[in-house]
């Protein structure tokens, strides 16, 4: 750096401000230019996707988490303190304990049903948007194709989507049953050539096993824990039934 009697040399400063501001003006000229660009659209596209699929992933992670806690003993209200011997207290229980497991049962089928969503619909259309638009998103073989007696074609109409989800879904989801009876809803597949969506394809049919192995799990505690609630009940009512006719005798005398 120049340096005049101890002091920077104010010229190069100016030219180097100078500088600064061409270097910006330009950037600033150009930039509306390089964001709309079709390589940013397509970092955008796929941007879009991740986002999709990242937010789905976590959403379906805590639901998964939930559900594979749940115990069917959650169902039952546990009373705080000793058991009721009143008419009125026994009834009251047996309405907070019907009320408990009837909330516990809403939550149960909401997270089910908002883990549908996170690992089998949302991803679904994320592979459908990808299979649709495949020019725009992955350009090169194509990546799905419909088998026809005629031989094999390129399958790119929505309601062939559609069944192409729905397929790998239940694929995915009823692991090999589908393959071990030569089961198909459709004769839309995956191109194995397009290397890429084949292994979306892949990795969504795990995501859908998981899930549905969640759902099925969990259901099925929430049944057992239903019988918990009916024993529970069943023994309340026996209560309320003594009581019943303990007051009668009295009431009697």
């Amino acid at each position: 750096m120049g340096l005049i009697g101890g002091h920077m040399d104010i010229s190069q400063v100016t030219v180097w401000a100078q500088q600064f501001t061409d270097d910006l003006s330009y950037f600033l000229s150009h930039l509306p230019a390089w964001l709309s660009s079709p390589f940013a659209l397509f970092i955008y596209s796929w941007l879009f996707l991740l986002v999709l699929i990242l937010g789905s992933a976590i959403l379906g992670y805590r639901q998964l988490k939930v559900l594979k806690a749940f115990n069917e003993a959650d169902l039952v209200r546990r009373r705080p303190g000793p058991l009721a011997r009143r008419m009125d207290s026994i009834r009251r229980d047996i309405r907070e304990l019907d009320a408990f497991a009837a909330a516990k049962m809403k939550n149960i089928l909401g997270m089910t049903a908002g883990l549908l969503a996170a690992g089998i619909i949302i991803p679904g259309v994320a592979l459908a948007l990808i299979a649709y638009y495949q020019q725009w998103f992955l350009p090169g073989p194509p990546a799905l194709l419909l088998q026809t007696d005629a031989g094999a074609q390129v399958a790119s109409q929505p309601l062939q989507l559609l069944y192409f989800i729905v397929d790998q879904s239940l694929k995915g989801g009823l692991s090999d049953t589908f393959e071990v009876f030569n089961l198909a809803i459709t004769r839309v597949t995956n191109n194995p050539e397009n290397v890429v969506y084949s292994g979306f394809v892949l990795f969504y049919r795990i995501i859908a096993g998981a899930v549905v192995i969640t759902i099925i799990y969990a259901n099925a505690r929430m049944i057992l824990g239903l019988r918990h609630v009916k024993e529970a009940t069943k023994k309340l009512k026996e209560q309320l039934a003594v009581a019943e006719v303990e007051a009668k005798l009295v009431a009697a005398r």
